[in-house]
């Protein structure tokens, strides 16, 4: 796991920490930086469908990850490196 992405995305709100940690979950089983996200697999994390898919906007907005949508599809999700200024030192977080 990404410990500076990881951290960048704790500073979201919302559920997106758990959208990540799925994300970053799934990405290390399938060996691979691009993975469906599926409904199913956010709700092992208590993370509902539409709570879910906001926090991925969430993510996608910090530039944590891309988002490929079709109609009737679920979301892929591929993750990138996180922007310098998504993260902050220790010292600026409350």
């Amino acid at each position: 796991m990404d410990w500076e992405w990881l951290c960048a995305a704790a500073q979201l709100p919302g559920k997106a920490l758990h959208v990540a940690i799925v994300i970053q979950f799934q990405t290390g089983l399938a060996r691979s930086q691009t993975v469906t996200l599926s409904s199913q697999e956010l709700s092992r994390f208590g993370v509902k469908r539409t709570t879910g898919y906001r926090a991925l906007e969430e993510l996608h907005l910090a530039g944590l990850v891309n988002v490929e949508r079709g109609k009737g599809k679920l979301p892929r999700v591929t993750i990138t490196p996180p922007r310098q200024e998504a993260i902050r030192p220790i010292s600026e977080l409350p």
